[in-house]
């Protein structure tokens, strides 16, 4: 398996929580673009597109504003992701700020239709070629459009963590999105 943080220098993002929760982490530079949702796209096909050089059956990827929340544990994370992969599904997500048609399917698992907003994703293999067809929004394009069929942690395992957005240009505190997303999920599915 293969791990990235999608890294973009001109934010200067501190990556060392990153590097100390994920062994052997691989740094990928992306573009500036005049769109900043348009680089992040880009660098998504491109970690894609090295794993399918490299022949890697999973892809680990991290935004480099992604924080690990207390519930992540790299081992456990592996273990969620052979199940993940092993029962069917595209992609599996570590939090999200927004998910559409939650069904519980395991305990820690809630597979999505679509979802919002999320800074860690889990590729595997079946998902390489629908992803290389993501359009924007890429996060709902991962599903809608291009078919992956997705799951997500729960308790969320990391969050976009308060920052400069590239995108929107100032700065931006999603936190609170994922909180409440989570606990909505939590309420909604009886966990």
């Amino acid at each position: 398996m293969r791990s990235v943080v999608l890294y973009t220098p001109h934010l200067d993002r501190d990556l060392s929580r990153l590097a100390a929760a994920v062994p052997d982490l691989h740094i990928q530079v992306g573009e500036r673009t005049e769109r900043g949702e348009d680089g992040c796209l880009e660098s998504h096909k491109e970690a894609v597109r090295t794993a399918i050089e490299l022949n890697e059956p999973k892809l680990f990827v991290m935004e480099d504003d992604c924080e690990f929340t207390r519930h992540f544990d790299y081992e456990r994370w592996l273990r969620d992701a052979e199940w993940a992969q092993a029962n069917g599904y595209d992609v599996m997500v570590g939090g999200c700020t927004r998910t559409y048609d939650e069904k519980l399917v395991r305990d820690g698992m809630v597979g999505v239709s679509g979802f919002h907003s999320a800074h860690c994703i889990m590729y595997f293999e079946s998902s390489y070629a629908k992803v290389l067809n993501a359009v924007q929004p890429y996060d709902l394009s991962i599903c809608r459009d291009c078919g992956c069929k997705a799951v997500m942690t729960i308790p969320f395992v990391a969050v976009q963590r308060p920052s400069y957005s590239g995108i929107l240009r100032v700065n931006v505190d999603y936190v609170p999105y994922y909180e409440l997303n989570e606990r909505s999920l939590v309420q909604k599915l009886g966990i």
